[in-house]
């Protein structure tokens, strides 16, 4: 986490330092660079394609970029933007290589049942013939013990890519321009999971002067593996289209696709769930 929030400052200010700069017009000896807009979105996307081990993936998020046009048919855009990632697979807590769950945890819900066998979905298993995967997931209840737990595994991907992209812009109308542009991406990640629990404990009904009462105490809590993190090098492009409302404010609309290549260190492409991503975005262009 500590890398991933220094990821996601230095972005942010590193866009609030640039925005007034290019808002100055810089002028070049001779071709001014003017801040054409900035555009704030909300985006959804889905994984095209994911990794094979993968179920589904799917994000939302938002983010923001500024189009600094250099000639009336091209522009420079900038982007950033912060989406989460809900991601599916078979049996996570197994495939994070888990030290904590391997070496301590697993051994611990077994110890609290307290007996060589127990309940599982409802069904009676023997403790010893349980696998890594039905132990991860699953309603389990001691047949001898006092303890009841439901295990959720939940796996999601903090994702935060930073975009350079060239666009040519064609009018429609004169309120109606759409775009095409090429984009190259740096995608800062961070993939984490964690165990959603939910306990039960109950006391014996035939136990004190309470004989023939039962009371149940539960609670959850999220049991946090380590996170993984990376930074990877993607290229794509996409589809815009803008609709000026005023001289002031517009509509933005925007298809994008992404292909991520690499990574700058090893085995980090390797975490990464998915391979590409189709992103669909809507939201609205205040011009300059």
């Amino acid at each position: 986490m500590p890398r991933f929030i220094r990821c996601v400052s230095a972005l942010v200010f590193v866009t609030a330092a640039a925005l007034p700069l290019l808002h100055a017009q810089v002028e070049m000896p001779s071709n001014p660079l003017n801040l054409e807009s900035v555009t704030f979105n909300a985006t959804a996307s889905v994984a095209l394609p994911s990794k094979s081990v993968f179920k589904y993936l799917r994000s939302y998020g938002g983010g923001a970029e500024a189009e600094i046009r250099v000639s009336p048919m091209f522009s420079i855009v900038l982007g950033g933007s912060f989406s989460r990632v809900d991601v599916s697979e078979d049996d996570p807590i197994t495939n994070w290589n888990w030290a904590y769950w391997q070496r301590y945890y697993a051994s611990y819900l077994q110890i609290w049942f307290g007996s060589d066998s127990a309940y599982h979905d409802g069904q009676k298993v023997t403790l010893s013939r349980v696998s890594p995967k039905q132990w991860t997931a699953g309603k389990w209840i001691g047949k001898d013990s006092l303890y009841a737990v439901e295990l959720r595994p939940v796996e999601y991907v903090n994702t935060t890519p930073v975009s350079l992209s060239f666009a040519a812009t064609f009018s429609v109308t004169k309120a109606l321009h759409l775009h095409g542009r090429l984009t190259g991406a740096l995608l800062i990640y961070e993939r984490n999971m964690y165990l959603d629990e939910k306990w039960e404990k109950r006391r014996r009904a035939d136990a004190g002067p309470d004989s023939g009462q039962v009371y149940v105490f539960q609670y959850g809590y999220h049991n946090y593996a380590p996170p993984k993190s990376g930074v990877l090098l993607g290229v794509g492009g996409g589809v815009a289209a803008d609709y000026r409302l005023s001289s002031l404010i517009g509509v933005h609309v925007a298809a994008d696709y992404s292909y991520f290549l690499n990574s700058f260190h090893k085995g980090e492409y390797d975490l990464f769930p998915f391979k590409g991503t189709l992103s669909l975005s809507a939201g609205f262009s205040i011009y300059y």
